[in-house]
Formats: C-alpha cells, sequence, structure tokens
C-alpha cells in the first residue's frame, strides 16, 4: 500500500527517511539558532514556536520534496502555510489531551460563513474554518530525533479524520473504544498527518530533545476576504482587546 492510500484510510503516515542530513542540519537552525518567540502558539502548556530565519521560511515554503509529500497526499498543489516548532525536554515535558487541531491562522478578522471562535495570536488572527478546509490540509512533521515509546510520541485514533469536526464526548468516546496508532519516528522521517484526526502527546517517561518542525501545507483557498497569515509576519500589533472580543456572529 502507498503511503498515500495509507494516509487517505487511517488518516496519518509516516514517510521514512523523507529528508537527507543536509537538509535535517539545515532544518536545525530553526531549534539551535533561531530566537525564542515568547508568544507563539501553545502546545500542551509550553509555548511552541520560534522566530525562523528568513531564508529557512524561504527554502521551506520551496523545498520540491516537502511539496510534492504535501500534495501527493492532498491529491492536489499545496502551499506552505504555518509553520511551528516542538521540543519536548526534561524541562518542557509537556502533555497534550486527545483533540483535532482545527485551527488555522489568518492575517485578518472578517465576518465570514463558517468561520468561528476568533482569537488574537502573535499578529495573526487564530480562527476554527469550515471543515471543508481542514480537509484540504495536511501537516508534515519533520524528527530531527528518533522518536521512541519512551520519548512521548504522537499517538493517533486512526480513520477519525473522517468523520469532521468532533464535539469534546466524541473525542472521548473515541478514545474509549479505539486503540492508538503509536508514531515512532526515526531522524529524518516525515509524520504526515490530518488536523482532523484525534491525537494526542503524552509526557515522556525519559525526556530528552524531541525535536519536531510542524508544516501546515494546504491545497484551500479561503473564502475572500480571508487569507492566510503570512509565514514571516510583520507583526503589527492587534488591538489591546482584541482577544477578549472576538467576532460575534449576528
Amino acid at each position: 500500500m502507498s503511503f498515500e492510500a495509507f494516509f487517505q484510510q487511517h488518516g496519518v503516515a509516516i514517510v521514512e527517511f523523507a529528508l537527507g542530513e543536509d537538509d535535517l542540519t539545515r532544518i536545525e537552525g530553526a531549534f539551535d539558532g533561531a530566537a525564542s518567540d515568547a508568544s507563539a502558539p501553545r502546545a500542551g502548556g509550553v509555548r511552541a514556536g520560534k522566530t525562523l530565519p528568513a531564508d529557512l521560511v524561504d527554502w521551506l515554503e520551496t523545498h520540491p520534496a516537502l511539496i510534492e509529500i504535501a500534495s501527493r497526499m492532498l491529491a492536489a498543489p499545496a502551499s506552505l502555510v504555518q509553520i511551528k516548532t516542538f521540543d519536548k525536554t526534561p524541562s518542557a515535558n509537556w502533555f497534550v489531551p486527545w483533540h483535532q487541531d482545527r485551527s488555522i491562522a489568518v492575517a485578518e478578522r472578517h465576518r465570514v460563513n463558517g468561520f468561528k471562535n476568533w482569537v488574537a495570536r502573535d499578529g495573526h488572527w487564530s480562527v476554527e474554518p469550515p471543515v471543508w478546509v481542514l480537509q484540504q490540509t495536511v501537516a508534515l512533521r519533520i524528527h530531527l530525533e528518533p522518536t521512541d515509546e519512551a520519548n512521548g510520541p504522537l499517538e493517533v485514533l486512526a480513520n477519525t479524520h473522517s468523520q469532521g469536526r468532533l464535539k469534546r464526548n466524541e473525542i472521548a468516546a473515541e478514545a474509549r473504544t479505539a486503540t492508538p496508532m503509536t508514531c515512532l519516528c526515526s531522524r529524518g522521517d516525515i509524520l504526515v498527518i490530518s488536523p482532523l484526526a484525534v491525537h494526542r502527546s503524552q509526557r515522556a517517561k525519559s525526556p530528552s530533545a524531541r525535536r519536531v518542525l510542524h508544516l501546515d501545507f494546504s491545497a484551500a483557498n479561503l473564502t475572500e476576504p480571508l487569507v492566510w497569515a503570512p509565514l514571516q509576519p510583520e507583526r503589527a500589533p492587534l488591538p489591546d482587546d482584541a482577544e477578549l472580543h472576538p467576532l460575534v456572529r449576528r
């Protein structure tokens, strides 16, 4: 079975040794040479993200192997729309419960049908889009260290991506009855996952560096006038009360 077919069936797939050492060494700059971003999106209570060098962002955005993997998974031309970094260490041994990744980053807030739960975040807006946007989006998680059962690997409930947006009680019910797929990866592997696939990350039993570069690719054209947030945001300040007063539909 091809990895595309496996992904379509399960909502997750691992492309083994997708990147070579030259690429991995360059990507390590996202962790070793980039400045920490204190206002980056959270993951499990820990700030997840760094301000990446512009040349690295440009390189990731045009990397032929990454574009090909994402486009093959989505069966449509895909573009990079968001970058996150994660590192599980002894001092940041975080836990994320079962969930779906249901938010995207857009440049500005507009009243558009189907887009809800707006939150101001780091110079852009986080919003939950209609399901069709998430169905045309995929995450590529590039592993810089081997991920085994001891250092908090991602666990996925297979085929939950085909059920659309799930309520909290529905996610809990799936977690009680399904057998999780534990995603063990080697250095250079790319874990591909649908944002609608229910997944979690437990605390590491033996915490050490577990660096992952998370890239969201999408084939979706957002409903105008919404556009994806820039990969290198200007960080223009949003109103002081923006997060306290999300857009209310009438």
